[in-house]
């Protein structure tokens, strides 16, 4: 395997875009079979492909707020003090 020594300039770049990738990295994901796995523990069976676009539309729709319900997990969770820094 050949593994490059980056200078530091060349390090520098890959620390700030692999930083830069981190800040777009998601919260919170559902998969498919995250849905399917909760349709078989309520409805004792999978759903199929229309009913699966059907749920992710009304998922979707849970969302669509979301700034909101991340603005009250911030204020229900922390205390506006206690994280800032000095």
């Amino acid at each position: 395997m050949f593994v490059k020594e980056l200078s530091k300039n060349e390090f520098k770049i890959f620390f700030k875009i692999n930083e830069t990738m981190k800040s777009h990295k998601p919260v919170y994901t559902l998969t498919v079979e995250d849905i399917q796995t909760v349709a078989r523990d309520i409805r004792h069976r999978e759903l199929n492909t229309k009913e699966i676009e059907l749920i992710n539309e009304k998922i979707a729709s849970y969302f669509s707020d979301w700034y909101e319900r991340v603005e009250s997990a911030i204020n229900s969770e922390l205390v506006m003090d206690e994280f800032e820094e000095e």
